[in-house]
């Protein structure tokens, strides 16, 4: 039998980051058993963040953990483009304080003027990361690093929702060196699994997705009723579809101006302006009088803010491209108007939702569609019901399960449950 060089290229390196977790947990087990679990958790894209929060922040309630955010200037795009790594402002040192600092946590700003903070020196058992690329930070941070001395732990910031974005969201060189991969999507699992040799040492969970508890539990505040349209950050129809951000902007705009006793909020990707500017698709004057157009409008607005919950929270219509906050503002159990096509590919957890959207490909038909939905012609809502309890059931998990498997991880499942006992009492 002939061996692909690729191929055993590739198990070799899964062998290699196999033997890296195994002596990481035996050094750890000659670690004091009563120390609280460090886990530490990498900041660098805020809008990302809040798919990591319910988490971090029930640790930071128990007196089992420690934890400490690690913040991290985020990647210039423009540079990635160049195969260069520099970093902008580090923005989520503020961003974490605002939500943290009153909980007396640990903050750390991963960039000194010595250079970047020792992660090793820190001594955590864990280290969350927030996306799976490694090429967006140093590499001290690197995941294959980092799994020498810590136990690297994934929740995703995104949904799978198409099987082609499966090597890029679940890559090899990232999840090998990953113990505890927090898969939201059942797809996603499989993907994992199959993709690298079975081992006890690296453990795929479907643990339920932090953020949707929150989500399906979210009542609507008060405020104008509000539509939401979030365009993707690439034109690329290979990539999700392409996006619909050079389509309605005046269409939004003129929505807005015509209904003043609406809100109109246009959130696009936090990367499409600097990647379209980058791409030559748009220069930054255009962005700059974009911006200052939409500034003109009392109901309407361009929202760039690093946490997209709050936007979402108050949306009663959401407009929008492929982007996995669909499946969030889904659990409300309010409208999707989908802009694009099916995706072929697309994974089973995703082609329930999809089936309860009401997708359109042109001005027209999103006109149609908006003012049946602004008079309350809602025929999907039934669809949308059922599937909402459909994916509870995968999905829908108190973050808690989380923290359960971090403990039962460390300590194995009895010592665990003893622990979690200790501390409820």
């Amino acid at each position: 039998m002939r061996i692909d060089r690729q191929m055993l290229k590739t198990l070799k390196q899964d062998l290699k980051a196999q033997r890296r977790i195994f002596r990481t947990v035996q050094m750890q087990r000659k670690w004091d058993p009563e120390e609280p679990t460090h886990v530490v958790f990498l900041v660098q894209e805020t809008s990302v963040w809040p798919k990591s929060e319910p988490v971090a922040r029930l640790m930071l309630e128990s007196a089992a953990f420690h934890v400490t955010f690690l913040c991290l200037p985020r990647a210039k795009l423009s540079a990635m483009r160049e195969n260069r790594l520099e970093f902008a402002q580090n923005d989520a040192v503020d961003y974490i304080r605002a939500r943290f600092g009153a909980d007396n946590a640990a903050i750390v700003s991963a960039q000194t003027s010595d250079g970047w903070v020792d992660l090793a020196a820190l001594r955590p058992h864990y280290v969350f990361y927030a996306r799976p690329y490694d090429i967006y930070l140093p590499l001290e941070y690197h995941t294959q690093n980092v799994s020498r001395y810590a136990r690297c732990c994934y929740i995703p910031y995104s949904f799978l929702m198409t099987q082609a974005f499966a090597p890029m969201g679940a890559s090899p060189e990232f999840t090998r060196n990953i113990r505890l991969f927090f898969a939201c999507e059942r797809d996603e699992a499989e993907y994992v699994k199959k993709t690298l040799l079975p081992t006890p040492l690296r453990k795929v969970r479907l643990d339920g997705y932090p953020p949707l508890d929150a989500w399906w539990k979210l009542k609507r505040g008060n405020g104008p009723f509000t539509v939401t349209w979030t365009p993707r950050w690439t034109t690329d129809v290979s990539a999700g579809g392409g996006s619909s951000f050079f389509m309605y902007w005046d269409f939004f705009y003129e929505l807005a101006a015509a209904h003043p006793e609406l809100r109109v909020i246009v959130r696009p990707h936090p990367l499409a302006f600097e990647n379209f500017i980058n791409s030559g698709e748009m220069t930054c004057a255009q962005a700059d009088e974009l911006h200052e157009k939409w500034k003109t409008l009392a109901n309407g607005r361009i929202d760039e803010d690093g946490d997209y919950t709050q936007t979402l929270a108050q949306t009663d219509i959401l407009v929008t491209d492929l982007s996995g906050i669909i499946y969030e503002y889904f659990m409300t159990g309010r409208p999707v108007v989908y802009c694009g096509r099916r995706e072929p590919m697309e994974t089973r957890d995703f082609a329930l939702l999809f089936d309860s959207f009401y997708v359109v490909d042109s001005e027209k038909a999103l006109s149609q569609q908006l003012s049946a939905l602004l008079k309350g012609e809602d025929e999907k809502k039934d669809e949308r019901a059922a599937a909402i309890e459909t994916l509870r059931t995968i999905m829908v998990k108190p973050p808690e399960q989380i923290v359960r498997t971090i403990l039962i991880d460390r300590f194995g499942k009895r010592e665990a449950q003893k622990r979690m006992r200790t501390e409820r009492t």
